[in-house]
């Protein structure tokens, strides 16, 4: 299709005369830009694969520290209530001790390990302690916790 456009101009008085012709294809897109390269594909895939194990690696640190966090609050509530309980025991029979809880806080396994000491005539210092090793931890390292109050004859 050919389209003709003539124009007029008038600069001082004298007359030019332009005529344009433009003809217009319909536009065509090459076939060598269609699609992505291979080189594309990889480079994305690559991208994506190392952005997936960063969030895997990120997953296993959050479960770690969710199961490191109700560890160490099943610790404090054991040894928070071993301490409610030796504050009801009568003053002169507060003695020394220990003794073990599983890790879903039931007495009588060896997960949690629950130790007491008693010093002191008058006002009687007494020291709960609860260790545990960490079950996540290659090394298997201690933990512990540990609350301290001070007693006296009522």
């Amino acid at each position: 299709m050919f389209f003709y456009l003539d124009m007029a101009y008038f600069v001082k008085n004298e007359q030019f005369r332009i005529t344009m012709q433009t003809m217009h294809k319909p536009m065509r897109r090459r076939h060598l830009d269609a699609g992505f390269s291979l080189i594309e594909v990889m480079l994305s895939v690559f991208i994506f694969t190392v952005g997936m194990l960063a969030l895997v690696r990120l997953q296993s640190f959050v479960i770690q520290g969710s199961r490191d966090a109700q560890d160490v609050d099943l610790a404090t509530n054991i040894t928070a209530a071993k301490l409610e309980d030796l504050m009801l025991l009568d003053f002169d029979l507060l003695v020394a001790g220990s003794e073990g809880y599983n890790y879903d806080g039931s007495s009588g396994g060896s997960y949690f390990t629950t130790s007491w000491t008693v010093s002191g005539t008058d006002l009687k210092t007494v020291v709960v302690t609860t260790t545990w090793s960490d079950r996540f931890d290659s090394l298997r390292r201690d933990r512990r916790v540990v609350l301290t109050t001070n007693m006296t004859n009522r």
